[in-house]
Formats: C-alpha cells, sequence, structure tokens
C-alpha cells in the first residue's frame, strides 16, 4: 500500500512505539500516531496504523478500543479497497483481526444470537472474497459454538475445520490445538485434551499466550488425574510467563483456582494482590466478568473456610472492583464482603446467557465454579502465608502533656491532621519538662506527611522557645529547617562548641544539641557518639527527652561492641517508656540487636518480630521493612531459607509501600530472588531476579551487579528446567564479562557453561572449558587453571568422547608456579589426580583408574584429608572390582566405608556394593 512520507513528529511516535515492549505505554504511543496522522489526512498512514493499534488494544484486552477501532478499520476498507488494502504488512491482515472482533460478540448477551450469526455471514462472505480459506471462520465458528453451548453445532463445525485447508488466515498451530484440546475436554474426553496440548509443549509451538494459556489449562487435566507432578511444574512454568504478561487474563484466574483446589490458598490470594488490574473489565465483556466473579468467589469462600474471612483483601477498594461487585467501600474489601455478591452477580450473568443462548449452560459453568469448592489435592507449590494485618496502636485520651507526646507521635503516619489536633490540646496543658517534646515531635514529622493545617517550621520554633528552650529554638532557628535533616559532620565542631557553651547555663537545650550531634556523628565515629549520647543523658530532663536519650545511649554503645553497657541504657529506657510506639519499637529492635549479638537467634527473631509488628501498628513502614530485612537476614545466615524469604517478602512488601528508592527496593528484590533460588523455589525466584536484572540494564547498573543478575537468573532457569533460559542468560553474562573487563566473572562463568553444556553433552562444552583455561593462564592463576584442567578433561571424555587426559597434565605444571601455597597445592593435586582415576574408570582402563585412586588414597591420608580418602577408595574399590580383582574390591570399599560416621547415606551405598561382592557386608 502507498503510505506517505511522515512528517518528523509522527515518525518520532512510529518510531518510538516500534521499540516499546507490548503494554499500556505502547498502546497509547500507537493511538497518538494515529490520531496525529489523520489530523494531518495522512490517510495511509491512519489506516496502517489504526490496524497497529487494534492489534494493541487486542493484546491489551480493550475491548471497547478494539470494537469501536475495527468498526472504523472496515469502514475505510470498504471506501476504497486498493488504497486501503486488507493486508497492510505481513504481520497484520483485517480478516485476521476480524476473527478477535467476531469471537468477542459471544461474549456479550447484548448481542443477539441473530446479529452475531450475520457477524459470521459476513465475514465468511470477506474470506470468500478474498480467496482465503475457510479455516480462519470456520475456527472463529467453531470457537463461538463451544463457548455458546452448542455441541452438536461444535461437532459439526470441528469436521469441516478439519478437513479445511490451513493458510495464513488459519489459527497458528498452537491456537489450533489448544481450542480443539478444550473442546475435547469439555465433552469428556481429558486423555485427547492431554494428547493435544502435549503437542503444543513438545513441538515448542508458540503464539502471543502460548504455551502459557494451555499450560494453564493442562495443569488442571494432570492434577484430575493423579499426576502431580506435572501439574506443579506446568503451574509454575505457565505462571513465570503470566507474570510478565500486560494483560494476564483469564490464565491468572486458572493459576488462582489451581492454588485454592491444591491446599495453596495464601499463594492464590498473594496472585490476586500482585495483578489486582485483571479484574478490571471491560463492560462488554461479560464472560470475563463471570469468570472475574466466580473466581473471586472461589477464593473468598475458600478463605473463609480457612478462618480468613475477615481478612482485608489488598486492592479490592480500586474503582474497578466497586463495578464488578456492583458497591462502594472505604476500604478493601473481605471475603465475607465479597463472596456472596459475586456468587449472586455470577448467576444474573448465567441466567442472562442462558435466555440469549437458548440453553443452560451457564448453568453449568455456574455449577463447575461451585464445585471447586470440594476439590482438595494435597500438592504444596510455594511458601506464601496469610499475613494477618497489624491494628493501628490504639490512641487512649491523654490527660498529660507527656500523654500527647504518645499520642501526636503514634497518630503522626496514620492520622496526620489529628496528630496537629493532638499538639495543639497537648500545648493548651500548663507547659512542664515534656512540653518540649511535644514540639519537636511535630517539627520530626517525616516529610510531606503534614497536612497543611500544620506550623510552619518557624512558628514551630518560636512555640519551642517559649516552652522553656530559648537557645535550642535560637540555634535552630540560624540553621534553618536542614537543622532536622540535613546536617553534616562539617557543623559538629560549631554545634559542639554551642552545646558546651550552653550547659552551664542551658542544660536541657545543650542535652538535645548532644543528641543531634550523637546521631550525626554515629555512622563514622561510634566513639564519639557515645560521648555525646552520655554527656545528653547527664543534662536531659523530663521523661519523654530522658527516654529518647536512654536509647541513644544504648544503640552507640551496641553499636561499639558495648553489650553490657547497652543493656543495662535498656533498663533504664524501660523504665521510661511512655506509650510512643516509634521509640518503643527501637528499644525492641536494639533488644533484638543484643540477642543476635548474643547468638540467642530464638530470642532475637522474636523481638525483630515483635519490633515489626509495633512498627506497624503505627503504621510505620519504613522502619517495618527495614526490620523485616534484618529478621530475614538472621534466617538466611542460620539456613532457614523459606523462612528468610517469607520475612524478605514482607521487606519489600513494605518497602513499596513506604516508597522508599528504587535501587533500594531493586535490592531487596533481588535478595529475596536469591532466597526464595535458595530455598528451592526457582520460579518464584525467577520473577523477582528477573525484575532486579531488568531495572539494573535499564538504569546502568554497575557490571559486577549486572552480572550477578544474569548469574543468578541463569541458575535459576536451570534449576526451573528451562534450560534454554539458563544458557542465554550465561552466554550473555560471559560476552558481557568479557566486554566490561571482568576476567573472574569470565571465569567463572565460563566453568558453569561447561559444567552445564557437559551435562547436556553438548559439543561447545569443550571450547568453554578452554576458553576457562585460557583466562586462567592469562591472569597467572595455577588455582584456577586447575580446577579449568579439570573441566577440560571432562569435556574431552565425556563430550568428545576422546582418551585425551592431557589437561590435567597441564593442570599439575600450572600448580609448580611459585607463589602457590603448599596446602593448596596438594589439595589441587589431589583432586586432579582423582579426576585423572574416575575418568580412567568412565572409560573402562580398570587396572589404571584403581592405581591412580590408590595414589591419590595416600596422598589423602598424608594430609589428614578423609572426604578425598574415601572417594579415592571408593573409586580404587569400584575399579578393582570391574577389573576382576574382588579381594582387592572389597578391602578398598571396607575401607571408604570406615572413613564415614554411622548413619550417612554413602555407608548404605557402599554396604550394597560389599554385598554384591560376595560374603556380606559387615
Amino acid at each position: 500500500m502507498h503510505l506517505e512520507t511522515a512528517p518528523p513528529q509522527l515518525q518520532e511516535l512510529i518510531e518510538r512505539a516500534e521499540y516499546m515492549p507490548m503494554g499500556d505505554e505502547e498502546l497509547q504511543v500507537v493511538r497518538s500516531a494515529m490520531n496525529l496522522a489523520e489530523e494531518l489526512t495522512l490517510d495511509g498512514w491512519a489506516y496502517k496504523l489504526r490496524l497497529w493499534h487494534n492489534r494493541s488494544a487486542f493484546r491489551m484486552g480493550d475491548t471497547d478500543a478494539l470494537l469501536t477501532s475495527f468498526t472504523r478499520s472496515l469502514a475505510i476498507h470498504d471506501s476504497d479497497p486498493e488504497r486501503f488494502p486488507l493486508e497492510v504488512d505481513e504481520d497484520t491482515h483485517l480478516l485476521f483481526q476480524y476473527k478477535w472482533v467476531a469471537e468477542m460478540l459471544n461474549e456479550s448477551p447484548a448481542y443477539s444470537l441473530g446479529q452475531i450469526q450475520g457477524i459470521y455471514a459476513d465475514m465468511e462472505r470477506r474470506f470468500q472474497e478474498a480467496g482465503a480459506s475457510p479455516s480462519g471462520y470456520l475456527q472463529t465458528r467453531f470457537g463461538g459454538a463451544t463457548d455458546r453451548g452448542e455441541w452438536a453445532e461444535a461437532e459439526e463445525i470441528f469436521t469441516q475445520l478439519q478437513a479445511a485447508p490451513r493458510d495464513d488466515l488459519s489459527h497458528c498451530e498452537a491456537c489450533y490445538r489448544s481450542t480443539a484440546a478444550m473442546y475435547h475436554r469439555d465433552k469428556g474426553q481429558p486423555e485427547r485434551a492431554l494428547e493435544l496440548f502435549e503437542e503444543i509443549f513438545s513441538g515448542h509451538l508458540t503464539c502471543g499466550d502460548e504455551p502459557e494459556y494451555s499450560e494453564a489449562q493442562a495443569m488442571f487435566l494432570h492434577l484430575r488425574a493423579g499426576n502431580l507432578d506435572a501439574a506443579r511444574a506446568l503451574h509454575h512454568k505457565s505462571l513465570t510467563a503470566v507474570r510478565v504478561n500486560p494483560d494476564p487474563g483469564s490464565m491468572l484466574l486458572r493459576h488462582i483456582e489451581f492454588c485454592v483446589i491444591t491446599g495453596n490458598t495464601p499463594r492464590a490470594l498473594s496472585l490476586l494482590e500482585q495483578f489486582p488490574r485483571v479484574f478490571d473489565v471491560s463492560p462488554l465483556s461479560v464472560t470475563r466478568q463471570f469468570d472475574c466473579l466466580t473466581t473471586l468467589a472461589v477464593l473468598s469462600n475458600a478463605m473463609t473456610s480457612e478462618g480468613q474471612g475477615q481478612l482485608p483483601i489488598r486492592g479490592t477498594n480500586a474503582p474497578y472492583f466497586a463495578t464488578l461487585l456492583g458497591s462502594e467501600v472505604t476500604g478493601d474489601r473481605t471475603p465475607r464482603d465479597i463472596e456472596d455478591t459475586a456468587w449472586a452477580r455470577a448467576r444474573a450473568i448465567a441466567d442472562s446467557f442462558n435466555t440469549r443462548n437458548g440453553n443452560t449452560h451457564y448453568t453449568a459453568l455456574y455449577e463447575s465454579k461451585q464445585n471447586l469448592l470440594a476439590e482438595r489435592y494435597d500438592l504444596p507449590l510455594g511458601i506464601e502465608e496469610y499475613e494477618t494485618p497489624v491494628d493501628n496502636a490504639p490512641v487512649a485520651q491523654p490527660t498529660t502533656v507527656l500523654d500527647y507526646v504518645a499520642a501526636v507521635r503514634n497518630t503522626m503516619l496514620t492520622n496526620p491532621q489529628e496528630a496537629v489536633n493532638l499538639y495543639q490540646a497537648g500545648l493548651a496543658l500548663p507547659a512542664d519538662d515534656n512540653t518540649p517534646e511535644l514540639v519537636l515531635a511535630v517539627l520530626h514529622a517525616p516529610d510531606g506527611v503534614l497536612p497543611d493545617t500544620a506550623p510552619t517550621f518557624d512558628a514551630l520554633v518560636a512555640t519551642l522557645g517559649e516552652t522553656g528552650l530559648p537557645a535550642l529554638a535560637a540555634t535552630m532557628s540560624e540553621y534553618g529547617p536542614r537543622f532536622l535533616k540535613d546536617l553534616t559532620n562539617e557543623d559538629a565542631p560549631a554545634l559542639t562548641a554551642k552545646a558546651a557553651e550552653l550547659a552551664p547555663q542551658h542544660p536541657v537545650d545543650a542535652a538535645y544539641l548532644y543528641l543531634e550531634l550523637s546521631d550525626l556523628t554515629a555512622p563514622t565515629n561510634p566513639e564519639q557518639a557515645l560521648t555525646y549520647a552520655t554527656q545528653a543523658q547527664t543534662l536531659m530532663r523530663g521523661q519523654a527527652g530522658q527516654y529518647k536519650t536512654a536509647l541513644m545511649v544504648a544503640g552507640t554503645a551496641l553499636s561499639l561492641g558495648n553489650v553490657e553497657d547497652a543493656s543495662a541504657a535498656l533498663d533504664t529506657a524501660d523504665a521510661l517508656a511512655h506509650g510512643s510506639a516509634r521509640l518503643e519499637t527501637h528499644a525492641t529492635f536494639l533488644r533484638a540487636s543484643i540477642a543476635t549479638q548474643q547468638e540467642n537467634w530464638d530470642t532475637a527473631l522474636s523481638l525483630f518480630d515483635q519490633a515489626a509488628h509495633q512498627a506497624l501498628s503505627s503504621a510505620d513502614h519504613a522502619v517495618a521493612w527495614q526490620l523485616f530485612a534484618r529478621k530475614a537476614s538472621v534466617h538466611a545466615s542460620l539456613g532457614m531459607l523459606p523462612d528468610a524469604a517469607r520475612a524478605m517478602r514482607r521487606a519489600v512488601r513494605y518497602a513499596t509501600t513506604a516508597d522508599i528508592d528504587e535501587q533500594r527496593r531493586m535490592n531487596l528484590t533481588y535478595t529475596l530472588g536469591r532466597y526464595l533460588l535458595d530455598a528451592g523455589l526457582p520460579h518464584d525466584a525467577l520473577a523477582n531476579l528477573t525484575e532486579s536484572l531488568d531495572w539494573q540494564f535499564e538504569n546502568d547498573g554497575e557490571p559486577e551487579l549486572i552480572l550477578e543478575h544474569l548469574q543468578a537468573v541463569g541458575e535459576a532457569g536451570y534449576a526451573s528446567g528451562d534450560y534454554q533460559q539458563a544458557f542465554s542468560a550465561w552466554v550473555y553474562a560471559l560476552g558481557y564479562a568479557e566486554d566490561n573487563k571482568q576476567p573472574d566473572r569470565e571465569f567463572t562463568i565460563a566453568l558453569r557453561l561447561t559444567d552445564f553444556l557437559t551435562e547436556v553433552g553438548h559439543e561447545e562444552a569443550v571450547d568453554y572449558a578452554e576458553r576457562a583455561w585460557n583466562l586462567a593462564t592469562t591472569q597467572e592463576q595455577p588455582l584456577a587453571q586447575a580446577e579449568a584442567a579439570k573441566r577440560v578433561a571432562i569435556a574431552q571424555v565425556v563430550v568428545a568422547q576422546t582418551t585425551d587426559l592431557s589437561a590435567l597434565e597441564r593442570g599439575e605444571e600450572a600448580l609448580n608456579a611459585d607463589g602457590v601455597d603448599p596446602q593448596d597445592r596438594a589439595i589441587a593435586l589431589i583432586e586432579l589426580r582423582m579426576h585423572r582415576a574416575r575418568l580412567l574408570w568412565r572409560m573402562d582402563h580398570n587396572e589404571e583408574a584403581a592405581a591412580a585412586a590408590t595414589t591419590v588414597a595416600g596422598m589423602a591420608r598424608d594430609i589428614d584429608l578423609t572426604p578425598a580418602l574415601a572417594d579415592a577408595l571408593t573409586i580404587a574399590g569400584l575399579a578393582h572390582r570391574d577389573a576382576g580383582n574382588t579381594t582387592q574390591a572389597r578391602e578398598n570399599l571396607e575401607a571408604a566405608r570406615d572413613c564415614y560416621e554411622e548413619g550417612m547415606d554413602q555407608i548404605e551405598f557402599l554396604n550394597g556394593q560389599i554385598e554384591a561382592l560376595g560374603g556380606g557386608a559387615e
């Protein structure tokens, strides 16, 4: 077709859209380009961009936009078919888009059967006039018949469809099989359905939402057939793709239901809370409304039955939930709020479709969703758990200034206006030693929290002076607002001098300056910080101020490792506590830190958890996420990785709501991914690792950090069975390491690729092993050369199937270099010769293998390296066995067994080998 020369403004929009990933932003850019082309009367570009817009709207599930725009597209084509052809490029054909629109008409009972049949007839005419195969419109009619429950018609069309030739306007191979599989499933032929799904998977057939859409369907069939491992694998594999899909749609709903019936309701809830926009449904897509409502009802019923009926579901206060459920709420809904309404509205939709279709098909669909509640399978999928919301700290009616100090702090984040009101009420009481803390509580409010009705900085400072701290107020006025947050170490000398000057006549003013100095210098000079805090403690008056000071002494003492002094200061602080949640949170945190230093892990974990919940009680998410992250770190250090992942997941959640900077949030996300990977949940890990990796690339992250991410993504892909993703990540990392001159990383990645390719028997294993050898040689790292030599020899024998062990000799020569630690050399030499023994045994050179292993056993015995000794004796025994030397085999295997402690798995293996030699095992 003819396209006019695009002016720069239009060309810029087109180029932007071409390089953007599919999503709402891409759709908006395409729409802007289309509108601009129409304004400039560039009719060719306007038509081409409209069809592009249709495609993007379809992929994003924007039904309203697609139906409106497609109708306009069809009219433009009909006005001049030669100028506005059906096909504008190899990826865009108007008749293919007609299939999408025709399918959508079934999704609303507002369209009568007569209207639908009229559209089918028009589409069939256009296909015939274009000389296209009937396959395309038959597929659309077939899908519509099954959606409406017209099984006799569906069977007739299916017969025609199978006989029709296929062309570019037919459904792709993946979609054709997926539709056929679901037809057989609904006819009660699950075995045939699974066969068709398997053709998609084994044939690596792909499309827009394939194979993840079929995987989300097939997992139920495997589950009900008792193939639990297959069902679990499909859930993880499909969900990995669904998570990054801009419009996960019905696929995500299937995963929510799958989690419910497999006993993973907290995981189902987590999916809903991660992707609430799935429930933002077009009014024209009534079938999707029905699907969303029944899934919500199933999940809500399951949560209620598990005692979580009053648990708020995050995100359900969004306007589109009000539209879907037909009611407004002031906060997040609970399962009790949802379940009855969702079932009732779904039933009403089912009735309207039954009336339109003239059958009871939707009643059957409705009942099948209700029947899900009776299905239960024991199939663990992840480590999600319910998180009961923490109630806000109760604010009792204050009666004293000290009460008001606590009340102001406790309401500052949950109800800032109420905090200001409490502040004014507290000031109305007769001033006492705690009144300055009332003013300071407002002065130190987090940025952006105070309402417009709050006093200004200058007004607060003036009030501070009036409450008995004129010198402190004057100093704060001198520095201005930066006194509260932006002091630097350069300010310390002047403030120290000022505090010393004030101490004799204005001790409390000086105490507050010493507190600021302690906080300022703690990160770089903890000894000085403790001195300042101690000076403040001797001068401070008023319970609220004394409490803060005691906590500062405890914290600075602890930073210096003075656990006894820190504990004593905390004991002092406990007697001064007055209900200020944030300060009490800090006190609990300090006790948790003491327990950590004392390696009292159970106490530390309990206290970190207590502190986090104290922070949440005052909505202090900025503190809560840090506490959960500390708790996660303790869990990880103890090897409690599932618990570490759970705690870190909460840290990420609250860090997000605390609106921390993206780099820090991505660091947490990456750490969560690592914990999940190490906990044996690679699929869940991938979602976090790839999110963090993408951010690093988009924000020019440090090469070392990007390489760390790439390696982790590779390991997660490998552990999840997605070898292609693992290989791609590692190969990219290898090139990236080379480009960014990171030879150590390049060496490590080359070794990992060697191991992986050796495992799968790929011929390039030898090349990557040699690359690792060359890197180690260039860097003059003998121990690394020995590691690479082992990989080269293994790849030569296992993959290339040669008998070339010369690499091991190269490795031994490298170890003779000057500067190699004798102990390291001895261990590396044992490993090289152990590999020689193993490889000789693998090649059936059993006599040589036994001799080599015996030599290694002697070397290991000389340096008291028991694991290597046991390994060498085992290989010697097995090699002697295969060479027919039974007596020697038995002696070696028995000696190897003696190296292990009772109960170890290796003993069972060796006993089996000894018994097989005859004479039994002792």
